[in-house]
């Protein structure tokens, strides 16, 4: 629609005008991961219809905070999370065309406290893989009593090996089964509680070729030891 603005009120001296767009409500259907770090930076997928991309002006707001969103196309967009005080609550999260009038859908986003892991047990194991190895830390359970569950997006990360899923025992213990390195002897384990971001402790999980026996003298020997 053609925008104008007069001085007079009859638009008599109205000598230009410019477009003023009107667009449908937004919707948002899912977003993921749902949860993230309260340091912010966790890339949010966002799911709807009726996206538009009008460069800053289209945001993604988590509470009170906007942030500008990457338009992919008219059903699908990304935005990074912000830094959030609040964690352990539900957030509110909508999105905006115009960077004022924000979605009604009720979608929520919730931050935890980042993990840290202090030490393995064991820290070594056969090359072979099938270690269980026990990681113990803090903040591994953040939404223990909570409806949200994240335990589909919890992983271990060995080091050029690949991820495994990670069980959270509680919130200072967890554990994950080691992968096979027939080529790497040491590896670094991170853990992930929202299947993107990754603590940084460098803890080592080294890895060792398991010993075989070839023969005992004697093999036998009397009870009394």
């Amino acid at each position: 629609m053609p925008f104008t603005v007069s001085l007079t009120g009859d638009f008599q001296d109205v000598s230009n005008s410019l477009n003023f767009r009107y667009f449908p409500p937004t919707r948002i259907h899912a977003i993921y991961p749902r949860y993230g770090p309260k340091d912010g930076e966790t890339v949010v997928q966002v799911w709807g219809e009726n996206f538009l991309n009008y460069d800053e002006q289209t945001r993604c707001a988590f509470g009170s905070k906007s942030v500008p969103a990457t338009f992919i196309n008219s059903n699908y967009m990304i935005c990074v999370a912000p830094f959030s005080d609040v964690v352990e609550k539900p957030i509110p999260f909508t999105v905006s065309l115009n960077n004022q009038q924000n979605s009604k859908d009720t979608l929520f986003f919730w931050y935890y406290s980042f993990p840290a892991i202090t030490d393995l047990i064991p820290d070594r194991g056969p090359d072979t893989g099938g270690t269980k190895v026990l990681l113990r830390g803090r903040n591994f359970r953040p939404f223990d009593g909570l409806t949200i569950d994240n335990s589909n997006d919890t992983f271990c990360m060995f080091e050029n090996l690949g991820k495994v899923p990670a069980t959270v025992i509680n919130s200072t213990k967890a554990y994950c089964i080691a992968p096979p390195s027939y080529v790497l002897r040491q590896s670094i384990i991170e853990i992930t509680l929202n299947n993107q971001q990754y603590t940084d402790d460098n803890n080592i999980f080294y890895y060792y070729r398991p010993p075989y026996l070839f023969d005992t003298n004697p093999r036998e020997g009397t009870v009394s030891g």
